[in-house]
């Protein structure tokens, strides 16, 4: 093997700036006036010919693997920071070396510890910016070697589980996460007992069980605090809020994220800190304080979109999509909504992107776009069935409800709701509790064009349907082509 002699560091700009001179090597400056030296690509391919002729090839893959493994190794902690968005910055801007070293790592028998610790190291990075699917694809090849064992691979597996999170592989997620506590245990690594302990409270309120996701949160907040893991103490604050939001504890609720908010600005978490004024703006909402909430969401957003932080950004649109839609500015409803629905696209997030489509379909509804709002659905429901995202698809009945109840069709917006009953009953997903009252006020308004005794009359008819039944009931007025004139 070629020997590749080393060069001092006084040499570097000498040497960069002559071969700048004879057109060898372009420099160039981006937005911020950081300059960056790159190879045409006529020089990078002689450059590598050359290198492999000399037998230099494999020592320099090497060295250039080494720099870059510890660059993102540096950079993980500072991604939980307040110079989150810096060091992110830079990661993208070293995308395709980074890229490099990945195929590098998955492509030489001896990768293999290096291609665990890139993975850990990036997750984040593949989180916030939104390469869900790209992170998915090398952590599970990286898992898959036979050497990958013990600390290193229980980091790489709570890597696969939040991506496998965001990608609404719940079953993964909670398979690595569970591997991934057992071998941390084993070693005594505290930041992924508690990330394990936070991961699994998130699955189980994704999947609508609150009472799982209580006990594992709380367990996260407690250990968080026992370890000093200030950024997990926040996540958990602020989640705990959202859960207390949703089953209508408002004074905890108000507790939890302003608690969340201190540790959040105490440890620069950036995104905590957001996400905790989303949850005043949850809590605003649930509270009949739209001009609150409306507040609180765009600071929110404000802060992600400052950041860069791609992952919770649908979800701030998207709340501030129906809150507008509530004041009865449909286009600008229409326009988060949308940005929602797009992001969630770009980042690979199918569930949320599901999510986002239902939720368009809200002020649609309302303003009486009905031929609109339908297809919004048809498009959301098959997704949600196959994801198994009961409370949305029950979401979906209650809408093409209401599209009969603009139609003036009383007796079928009856038996949706009806239906929607037996959804929600069947599969454990009740109306969130501070939309209970928006809720009942619209059956109101059917109940009060039937008459208690045909109301009841049809809206038992849709309870006693099946699950199946009360999808194919919703599916049927959703697949109409020419739906009724509104009355």
């Amino acid at each position: 093997m070629t020997r590749i002699d080393p060069v001092e560091e006084w040499e570097v700009l000498d040497l960069l700036t002559g071969l700048v001179d004879k057109s060898l090597v372009v420099y160039e400056e981006d937005d911020h006036g950081t300059g960056r030296y790159r190879l045409l690509e006529t020089v990078r391919q002689y450059a590598r010919d050359k290198l492999a002729a000399g037998g230099a090839s494999e020592a320099l893959r090497h060295r250039h693997s080494q720099y870059f493994v510890g660059l993102a190794e540096v950079a993980e902690p500072e991604l939980r920071g307040p110079d989150q968005k810096l060091w992110n910055d830079r990661l993208e801007t070293e995308h395709e070396n980074l890229r490099a070293v990945i195929d590098w790592c998955l492509g030489d028998a001896t990768g293999t510890e290096a291609a665990l610790r890139l993975g850990y190291a990036l997750h984040r990075f593949w989180w916030t910016r939104g390469y869900l699917h790209e992170g998915q694809s090398y952590l599970q090849a990286a898992l898959a070697r036979p050497d990958a064992t013990g600390r290193l691979r229980s980091r790489a597996l709570t890597a696969a589980a939040l991506i496998a999170y965001g990608t609404r592989d719940s079953a993964d997620a909670y398979a690595f996460q569970k591997e991934s506590l057992r071998l941390a245990e084993e070693v005594g690594d505290s930041e992924i007992v508690v990330t394990s302990q936070y991961r699994f409270g998130m699955v189980a309120l994704d999947q609508s069980d609150i009472i799982t996701a209580i006990t594992c949160l709380e367990r996260a907040l407690e250990i968080a605090r026992e370890t000093n893991h200030a950024v997990w103490e926040a996540y958990s604050l602020v989640s705990l809020g959202s859960i207390r939001v949703t089953v209508g504890d408002h004074p905890r609720a108000w507790q939890y994220f302003t608690a969340g908010l201190q540790v959040a600005a105490r440890c620069g978490q950036l995104e905590v800190e957001a996400l905790g004024y989303i949850g005043y703006g949850v809590l605003s909402y649930a509270e009949g304080d739209i001009t609150a909430a409306r507040s609180h969401l765009e600071r929110g957003l404000a802060q992600l979109q400052a950041g860069d932080l791609r992952p919770a950004q649908p979800l701030a649109l998207g709340l501030l999509g129906l809150v507008l839609g509530e004041q009865g500015e449909y286009s600008a409803a229409r326009t988060y909504l949308e940005a929602a629905v797009n992001m969630n696209h770009d980042m690979g997030k199918r569930g949320e992107e599901a999510r986002s489509i239902v939720w368009l379909a809200w002020p649609l509804v309302q303003e009486g776009a009905l031929p609109q709002a339908r297809r919004a659905l048809r498009q959301a429901l098959p997704l949600l069935q196959e994801l198994g995202m009961n409370y949305e698809v029950a979401e979906v009945v209650e809408l093409t409800a209401q599209i009969r109840a603009r139609e003036g069709l009383w007796n079928g917006a009856a038996r949706l709701y009806g239906a929607a009953a037996s959804l929600r009953e069947r599969t454990g997903s009740p109306t969130v509790t501070y939309l209970q009252k928006a809720h009942q006020s619209r059956v109101a308004v059917v109940l009060e064009r039937l008459g208690e005794e045909a109301y009841t009359a049809d809206w038992q008819a849709g309870r006693d349907m099946t699950i199946d039944e009360a999808i194919a009931c919703a599916r049927e007025v959703l697949d109409e082509i020419e739906p009724h004139g509104s009355r």
